[in-house]
Order: structure tokens, then sequence, then C-alpha cells
């Protein structure tokens, strides 16, 4: 009775694989549609931009595409494959980009990035990139280096700082006090529309005389202060 469960049982299981096995041929039989892009436009805004060595960017956000209208199928013998977005930089010395749409820059330089439509190729569009050498900062400034501040009171320094050249591209900014319990020191930053807006405060926390600094790390690891 026992060997004739036993056996029950393994041809049960044959039959289970035989069944999956049979879905999978049927699965991998079925006919391939293609559903290609009608249209691939980049973004007007984007289409000449400026970016700087060593950093990214990912085009695919800025792309616009629509597929062709879905064709009428058979879901039990045919497949719809919709198409998919090809990426192309005319130097990947100066900038890669992968099949994704992530770039990255490598050196200065001007490219061309054409995506087109991996279906048709014809169906395309480009944009222009022009990647630029960082600039680190290289001097830092206060027009006023002397304040009197009350408990209680704030100074934004910010007001007061100047850091040269002015489009060059720094890392981090940071404040230190002297003497904490006499003066608080912080930076800020704001985001506004778009628009970053940087504040370097400090603040009286009780009579005495302290000293801050102001240090701007630039993207190399060097740095300059003033205070």
């Amino acid at each position: 009775m026992k060997n004739w469960k036993r056996l029950l049982s393994v041809l049960l299981a044959v039959v289970l694989v035989g069944t999956m096995l049979s879905g999978l041929a049927l699965a991998e039989d079925k006919k391939e549609i293609q559903v290609p892009y009608k249209s691939i436009e980049v973004v007007e805004e984007y289409k000449k931009q400026e970016l700087m060595v060593n950093q990214y960017a990912y085009l695919i956000n800025q792309v616009l595409d629509e597929y062709e209208d879905d064709p009428e199928y058979d879901p039990e013998k045919e497949v719809l494959v919709y198409d998919t977005l090809q990426w192309k930089s005319s130097d990947t010395s100066i900038a890669f980009v992968d099949k994704y749409g992530r770039l990255k820059t490598r050196k200065a330089g001007k490219i061309t990035v054409t995506v087109s439509s991996k279906f048709k190729p014809e169906i395309k569009d480009t944009f222009e990139i022009e990647v630029k050498e960082q600039k680190p900062v290289t001097k830092v400034t206060l027009s006023n280096t002397t304040f009197e501040v009350k408990v209680g009171e704030y100074v934004n320094l910010s007001n007061f700082l100047t850091i040269e050249p002015a489009d060059a591209q720094y890392d981090d900014i940071t404040i230190k006090s002297s003497d904490p319990e006499v003066l608080g020191a912080h930076v800020d930053y704001e985001d506004d529309d778009d628009e970053v807006y940087l504040y370097i405060e400090a603040w009286g926390k009780k009579a005495g005389t302290a000293t801050v600094t102001i240090k701007v790390t630039n993207k190399d690891g060097s740095s300059v202060k003033t205070s």
C-alpha cells in the first residue's frame, strides 16, 4: 500500500514538472511584437548645458518620450516589447553616459550626447554639453572685521563675506567661535525656487570677546580662511 502511495506521489510530481516546463516553453515561444517610440525630445532648457569636471547628471530626467499606440495582439501567443533609449557621447574622454542615461564628466571640453530609439534609430534628439574645470576658492574676506553684538542678538556675517573668484566651486563652509560660551556661530542653507541662500550667523550668549573663523574647503581638499 505504501509503495502505491509513493509511486502515485512520484507520478504526480512528474506531471506537475511537465506542466510547468510546458508552460515555460509556451511562454518562451510567444512572438514578440515591438512597440517603438513615436517621439523622443530633449527638454528645451537642457539642450545646452554647462557642467563641471567630475560632476554627475541623470539625463533621462531631461527627456520626453512617447511610445506608439499598442497594437492589437493575442496575449496567449504574443507579448509586447517596449522600446528603450540608447545613449551616445561624441567624446567619451570628456564625458561618458551609460545605458541608463547617467552621465559622468571627465575633463574640460565640449560634447554632443545623442539619445535615440533602439527600434527606430532615426528617432532621436541631442544635448550639447560644455564641461568646465572646477575653479577653487583662492581668497575669502570680510568687509567688516569688528562687530558689537548684544546678548541674544544675531549678526549675519554672509552679508559681509566675499568669496573669490565669484564662480568658484567649493565643497563646504564652516564657522568656529574661539569662545562658544560668549559667541555662538553656525552656517545654514535655505532653498527657495532652485536658489540656495547662505547664512553665516553669530550671536551673543554672554558678555565678553570672541573671534570667529570662517573656513571654505575646496573640492580638492584645500581650504582658505578669514577671521
